[in-house]
């Protein structure tokens, strides 16, 4: 029987994340028995929207303390981090990676995992979307010598955003992109920290390397 998680962050506020529009934030809900598919983001008639009378007391709260919209956000990614941090993928071994890289800027690239599973030798597929930025290192012998064993170790999610703008930056020595004026020549960086507070740095720690993807979500099929 195959089984199919997903988890998606969309805090789709609009004064930050541009490329997003006018979308709503929903609040977060616990799922009913027999469920294990989910997107966290979207609103269900379950859940209930939250209410401004007007644009400038949509995220204000009291001074030092972070406001409604701050708290759901927040809510969301430790929930989809926490989720993450649960799947099962010690001594899997590495199948494959599959990368569809982005053809326009709409066009948000996919990151797909394919494991063996350690006891049943079933297949597994980790995929992300909506991904921003990809690092990845392997030592292909120390891999292979970790194969019978199982090579993967595991598998763990982070939100902070000082992490997240930090990975962003390490990698524009690599651009070998020139931004020429009236653009900045951070451009990207800047649209990218605009929308920094959607996004989730997963890690997938292998026996002989590791995989660091930028993304807004993830699905897992076993």
């Amino acid at each position: 029987m195959t089984m199919v998680e997903t988890a998606q962050l969309s805090p789709r506020n609009a004064k930050s994340i541009a490329i997003q529009g006018n979308l709503s934030v929903s609040a977060l809900t616990n799922l009913p028995c027999g469920i294990s598919s989910f997107r966290l983001g979207d609103l269900s008639s379950t859940e209930t929207p939250f209410r401004f009378r007007n644009s400038k007391q949509r995220n204000k709260g009291v001074r030092g303390q972070p406001g409604k919209l701050d708290r759901v956000k927040r809510a969301n990614k430790r929930a989809l981090a926490e989720k993450f941090n649960k799947l099962d993928l010690h001594d899997d071994g590495l199948r494959a990676i599959k990368i569809y890289p982005p053809r326009k800027r709409s066009n948000f690239t996919r990151i797909d995992f394919e494991f063996q599973d350690d006891s049943t030798g079933s297949r597994k597929t980790l995929s992300f979307h909506s991904c921003a930025n990809f690092r990845f290192v392997m030592d292909f012998d120390v891999l292979a010598d970790n194969w019978h064993f199982g090579n993967t170790e595991a598998c763990v999610a982070k939100t902070e955003v000082r992490r997240m703008k930090k990975f962003v930056r390490a990698q524009m020595s690599h651009w070998r992109t020139r931004y020429m004026p009236p653009m900045r020549k951070n451009e990207p960086i800047r649209k990218k920290f605009a929308s920094i507070r959607s996004y989730v740095l997963f890690r997938v720690a292998f026996f002989g390397g590791t995989a660091e993807i930028l993304a807004k979500g993830y699905k897992f099929n076993h």
